[in-house]
């Protein structure tokens, strides 16, 4: 659920961390993407309003929750990513690249979005952000199995990465059906 208040919003979010896995409300402004947000709008935390523990062993008290972004291993939107308006840099061709990262005890898989010439490894080695973005992305660890269509991977937990093959896309990734039934469900859960 995203609610906008004059150019404000707020923006419902997943966060898993080293201590487990908590989701809230993040609030932003309207125009600025999440992977933004956790790169460079915020400080060393990122805070959630009305935050809810779905893993680990959180005692929450109702107040906001300011979490570190250094023990921060993925952050995900609990809806479809909005179209945010683009900047000018944004015009350049970005093709997707077929990824498997493995965060912590996690397997990630996802497409990672690339210029010209680039690849997957090169993006990982970029240091001018902390968080990387992929979309249409699996994610499997040992107590949960989700798929989103926008997760942002802190890059200093990334212990192991491999491009995927064209032809183990199809076996690999999630599919539109799938990416599209596994976030309703996401919804549905949080609403619970």
């Amino acid at each position: 659920m995203i609610e906008s208040h004059e150019g404000r919003e707020e923006r419902q979010i997943r966060i898993e961390t080293l201590r487990g896995g908590v989701e809230g409300f993040l609030h932003t402004n309207s125009m600025v993407r999440t992977l933004d947000e956790v790169n460079v709008v915020t400080g060393n935390f990122l805070t959630l309003h009305s935050p809810r523990s779905y893993s680990g062993e959180w005692k929450l008290d109702g107040g906001p929750l300011a979490i570190s972004k250094s023990s921060t291993l993925f952050v995900m939107e609990m809806a479809a990513p909005a179209a945010r308006a683009r900047r000018r840099g944004d015009a350049v061709r970005f093709s997707r690249s077929p990824v498997r990262l493995w965060v912590k005890q996690v397997s990630v898989q996802g497409f990672v979005h690339v210029p010209p010439g680039g690849t997957a490894m090169s993006r990982l080695n970029q240091s001018s952000h902390d968080f990387m973005a992929l979309t249409s992305v699996s994610v499997v660890g040992p107590n949960f199995e989700f798929a989103t269509p926008f997760l942002a991977v802190n890059r200093a937990f990334i212990s192991a990465a491999q491009e995927i093959r064209p032809e183990h896309v199809d076996d690999d990734l999630v599919s539109p059906k799938e990416l599209e039934s596994a976030t309703a469900s996401a919804r549905d859960h949080s609403d619970s």
